[in-house]
């Protein structure tokens, strides 16, 4: 990372790259780490030293040996902290990808945070690094304003505090391909952290699924336990969506904490903390009752058509949606990104829920695919998602007592997909 007036640019970020894979290479002459230096363009990284012999024939014969390709599929970084669902190929590669990670040197609430990658497109990109320093928490780097779960409108501990998260299936049928991940962000303690609500399952489940070579959709099942107040975030891009018809209530004043709580202001969360978040930052706010599966769709407004469709299913009861659009104070007063909340609340201990949302990216043909979305059952969950010309099929069986689930214990964890066609089953 290069720090610049107290800012880092994603191209500084970047370049630092290719300048560090040479020097692995050269330190551990690790062919991959020869192509990567080199980059998909095959050019020479930059920064290198004048008055020492190039290193250029080195570089570029390690790269061309067999062992140095760089395969990509669905696989797990478990050190790091990452787990990647992969298909499709060429232009149409797509991946999934889950943050389990808690690193230090990264120090961001985003546990859990989920990222889609297809037709060369960022469908859920990141916030990435601060637009200034000063709304840091509040903003850029809070809970909130990533795609994952808040709960309580607490501030989880911090990437130190926290052991990393664990992977407890992966799987790649070729067409389809499953990940399960979860963490432990929220873990009271008595004198530590005794504002901390009592979670003991955060739990993220996807699913990516073929529907041809060229396009593919992904179930994703975000499961938590504890708490009294669930809030999954959903962020794409700064265009502003198009809502799902349901009897929309218009917020007047106010920030999506609260028609008090002014922008920039606070409010007392659901433990009884005076709390400045994510929430506090977002304006002309409405809320509707979700219950029944609902579309929102963003229309990246490109030259060709690119998209997504969100389709949210209130799986055990309604939940509410709530809509506004934020920015950091930094940001200029025109500037806003769109956020969708699902909220679940219980005025008791011990909340569960379930947000259960498909997420359908588009490029090139803007007509939907899927034309329903539905679920039923506890463990296992069946889900049904009827599209052009067949019905997939999705079991999901992954129970947990009430006392949620804990890391490397055996446990019942399966996924299966099944897709009709006719009446006919045509692949499982």
């Amino acid at each position: 990372r290069i720090w610049l007036n107290r800012q880092i640019t994603p191209q500084q970020a970047r370049s630092t790259v290719p300048g560090r894979c040479f020097d692995g290479f050269r330190r551990y002459g690790d062919p991959k780490l020869a192509a990567a230096a080199l980059g998909v363009k095959g050019t020479m990284p930059g920064g290198l030293d004048l008055f020492s012999p190039s290193p250029e024939a080195d570089l570029r014969q390690a790269a061309a040996l067999p062992e140095a390709r760089l395969e990509l599929g669905t696989r797990l970084l478990d050190g790091y902290g990452l787990a990647y669902l992969h298909g499709g190929g060429g232009r149409h590669r797509r991946e999934a990808v889950i943050n389990y990670s808690a690193l230090m040197g990264h120090a961001q609430h985003d546990y859990l945070a989920l990222y889609l990658f297809a037709d060369e497109v960022a469908y859920l990109p990141d916030l990435g690094y601060p637009f200034t320093w000063d709304y840091r928490w509040q903003w850029d780097a809070n809970l909130y304003t990533h795609n994952t779960v808040v709960v309580d409108g607490c501030a989880p501990l911090m990437p130190h505090q926290v052991a990393p998260g664990w992977a407890s299936l992966l799987g790649d049928a070729g067409w389809v391909q499953a990940v399960a991940a979860a963490h432990e962000p929220y873990r009271p303690h008595p004198t530590s952290a005794a504002e901390q609500p009592p979670v003991s399952r955060y739990e993220r489940l996807c699913v990516l699924v073929e529907e041809s070579p060229e396009q593919a959709y992904l179930l994703d099942l975000f499961v938590v336990q504890g708490g009294r107040r669930h809030d999954q975030s959903w962020h794409s891009v700064t265009r502003e969506p198009v809502l799902p018809d349901l009897p929309w209530s218009d917020q007047p004043s106010g920030t999506a904490a609260g028609p008090d709580v002014p922008f920039g202001g606070t409010y007392v969360n659901r433990r009884g903390q005076q709390t400045q978040d994510g929430l506090c930052y977002i304006t002309g706010v409405k809320r509707a009752p979700l219950a029944e599966p609902a579309t929102l769709h963003w229309d990246f407004g490109l030259r060709e058509p690119v998209g997504l469709r969100l389709h949210v299913v209130p799986v055990d009861g309604p939940k509410e949606l709530i809509f506004g659009g934020g920015r950091s104070p930094a940001r200029p007063a025109d500037w806003r990104l769109p956020y969708l909340f699902v909220r679940h609340e219980s005025a008791t201990e011990g909340l569960e829920s379930r947000f259960l949302t498909v997420l359908e990216p588009y490029r090139g043909d803007a007509t939907p695919r899927i034309t329903s979305v539905q679920a039923d059952g506890g463990w296992p969950l069946r889900v049904r998602v009827t599209r052009v010309g067949a019905v997939d099929e999705i079991t999901i069986r992954a129970p947990a007592g009430p006392e949620g689930i804990r890391r490397g214990e055996d446990r019942v964890l399966g996924i299966s997909v099944r897709t009709v066609v006719q009446g006919n089953a045509v692949r499982q």
